[in-house]
């Protein structure tokens, strides 16, 4: 959307918006920014004409941020606004050029004047959001047009005539501390977080970096200070209940980091496997799910297998060793063999297929033994 470029002390560089807290993140490294939570920083260019006035001043980088995730989602007629009002209201602050993304639809921008019914049609389809052919086609919209411009409240810019609609109230959704609830990114889980009068929105999962700055415009110093409200965008109830469960019991940094656990899964097609191995496990702390879905080839997964007699079949049939003859196969003790192979190592049928672990103990995969370890040579 657009580039700013920064300086901190004897080092620039170039931060393109909107971006990630990761590439946000780098870009503080490469400035010597060490405390990640100092957002405002020095502008010494940008290649955005209506950010000039920035220049050789201090700026909040997550408010350029936001700034620009709420025009990236803009159609060219409503940037042609948005950089209008900006050019008539001269903002002196981020903050106020984000209040003015969420009041756009209080003008109308006039750039064809070739007709006064084409005048009177773009005012109409500004004045009327949500309109249908049906009422255009019944209006005077050369009348519009002419009563449009001869109200004298027209103002000239270089994206064309600019008007204000009459009764217009201009409403300031950022107070400049707190960012409004604006879903840019897909997300699986939208948290609201409370602390006092104060309300900060975190889109799941997201940047760690992005849960301190949140916690910090709360003026919290951890989220047990919060009151937190989840709401499922884009997971299956199991997992939004087990990261509810999480954040009550853990923290909002603890259900961020299954999160993620839960995108690498699906992201390999292994999220099936992964519920399988922590029924197996019965162990839902973040923890202890993030360490599975680490260890998770230690594993043998097979899915939609109940009994002894199906994992039998499945042992068989994923070996290329064996082959069972189908006019014999009816007599091969399935069931025996799923018992030989069990003897050998810890299975589990779960709800969604059995699951197989050998080699290594659950103890040993979840770190449980080095702790017993740790312990025993403590207390000696």
């Amino acid at each position: 959307m657009f580039t700013v470029d920064f300086r901190f002390e004897e080092n620039q560089t170039t931060i393109e918006f909107p971006c990630n807290e990761e590439y946000l993140s780098s870009k503080f490294d490469e400035l010597g920014v060490k405390d990640k939570l100092k957002t405002s920083q020095y502008v010494i260019g940008t290649n955005y004409a209506a950010l000039k006035w920035l220049v050789t001043d201090f700026a909040d980088v997550d408010e350029l941020n936001f700034l620009a995730k709420c025009l990236d989602s803009f159609d060219k007629n409503e940037l042609n606004i948005f950089e209008a009002v900006c050019e008539t209201r001269e903002p002196r602050s981020v903050a106020e050029m984000i209040n003015i993304t969420y009041n756009i639809y209080n003008y109308t921008l006039v750039q064809d004047m070739s007709s006064m019914e084409i005048i009177g049609k773009t005012h109409f389809k500004a004045v009327h959001i949500g309109w249908n052919p049906g009422e255009m086609e019944n209006a005077d919209l050369a009348k519009i047009g002419r009563e449009l411009m001869n109200s004298g409240k027209g103002k000239v810019t270089e994206k064309g005539m600019l008007f204000e609609h009459e009764g217009a109230k201009f409403i300031n959704e950022y107070d400049g501390h707190n960012f409004p609830e604006y879903l840019y990114d897909q997300c699986r889980i939208f948290a609201e977080l409370e602390k006092e009068d104060r309300t900060e929105y975190l889109y799941l999962p997201t940047h760690e970096l992005a849960i301190k700055k949140a916690l910090k415009r709360l003026g919290a110093t951890n989220s047990d200070e919060c009151s937190i409200k989840l709401e499922d965008k884009e997971t299956d109830n199991l997992w939004f209940e087990r990261v509810q469960d999480i954040t009550a019991t853990e923290s909002i940094y603890a259900a961020n980091n299954v999160l993620h656990t839960v995108e690498r899964a699906e992201k390999n097609n292994e999220l099936d496997k992964l519920e399988a191995v922590i029924d197996f496990a019965d162990r839902y702390d973040s923890a202890s799910i993030i360490k599975l879905e680490e260890n998770i080839d230690n594993f043998r997964y097979f899915d939609n297998v109940y009994d002894k007699e199906g994992l039998g079949r499945a042992l068989i049939d994923e070996n290329d060793d064996y082959y069972i003859d189908e006019d014999i196969e009816e007599f091969f003790m399935f069931e025996q063999y799923a018992e030989s192979v069990m003897d050998e190592c810890d299975c589990k049928f779960c709800d969604n297929g059995a699951v197989l672990l050998e080699g290594l103990t659950l103890a040993e995969i979840l770190g449980e033994d080095n702790q017993s370890e740790e312990m025993t040579m403590g207390g000696m």
